[in-house]
């Protein structure tokens, strides 16, 4: 379970209209459209820090996931304001691990929690440490 512990703010938060074509026959959010919303937020997390994925690529560094964990609770609908929050940061120096919970700001629900978790890999697609220039960021929410 992802959901904070500790009632603190959340290290960033990004917000999404759902889209009409992200629905299933049934009306509903399909289960998939939860990994682009994570990859938005996480997208919008590193521009704000300053250090785009563009950046990271054009410096050699490839971000790659290696597991994703989501935990779904209440439904998102066509139309709804969600809260895509990222909780919590973790890093081992290697690997990293994002922790997210989705909220429903329309409907006033959590709607699902989330963990993903990543390497980073240089343009020859072998798996490396953080870069310390990235560290040096990451360290700032550990």
């Amino acid at each position: 379970m992802y959901l904070r512990k500790k009632m603190k703010l959340p290290i960033f938060s990004y917000r999404i209209k759902t889209r009409y074509s992200e629905t299933d026959k049934m009306g509903l959010i399909h289960h998939s459209v939860y990994l682009v919303y994570l990859e938005e937020t996480r997208t919008a997390f590193w521009e704000t820090l300053g250090f785009p994925y563009y950046k990271m690529e054009d410096e050699g560094y490839f971000v790659v996931v290696t597991s994703i964990e989501i935990s779904y609770k209440k439904p998102l609908f066509y139309g709804d304001t969600i809260r895509v929050d990222i909780l919590n940061f973790e890093s081992n120096g290697l690997k990293f691990s994002y922790f997210y919970n989705i909220y429903n700001e329309t409907r006033d629900y959590l709607s699902s929690y989330a963990k993903t978790s990543h390497v980073f890999t240089n343009k020859e697609k072998k798996v490396i440490r953080i870069p310390s220039e990235i560290n040096e960021i990451v360290k700032k929410f550990l």
